[in-house]
């Protein structure tokens, strides 16, 4: 017999039948068309290159799982109905369960 789930999030263990939810959050970066570097009049062509030089170090140093979850990363929980309604309550708090534009389905 396998063991109980827990709760992602109380570590509660999560009966078989108990009233539990699936949460799953997809991290994407987002890109508003602005290039920092661009942007900076002073920037000089020996500045941009020194700066690609050490964005490529820094990446060369990553892993492809470490530079991908830098991208999208998709985290899936499962949680008790307490954990599911402070969560809510936590959103709602900082306004994303209102009419704030966030994508709420």
């Amino acid at each position: 017999m396998s063991a109980e789930p827990l709760c992602h999030r109380c570590l509660r263990p999560l009966a078989p039948g108990a009233l539990k939810f699936s949460v799953r959050l997809a991290i994407t970066a987002d890109f508003d068309g602005h290039l920092a570097a661009a942007a900076e009049e002073s920037a000089s062509e020996a500045d941009d290159e020194a700066s690609l030089v050490k964005a490529l170090a820094q990446a060369a140093a990553l892993s492809e799982e470490e530079l991908l979850a830098g991208v999208h990363q998709e985290v899936a929980l499962l949680v008790c109905a307490d954990c599911r309604r402070a969560l809510l309550a936590g959103l709602a708090a900082a306004g994303f369960l209102r009419d704030s534009g966030a994508m709420v389905q």
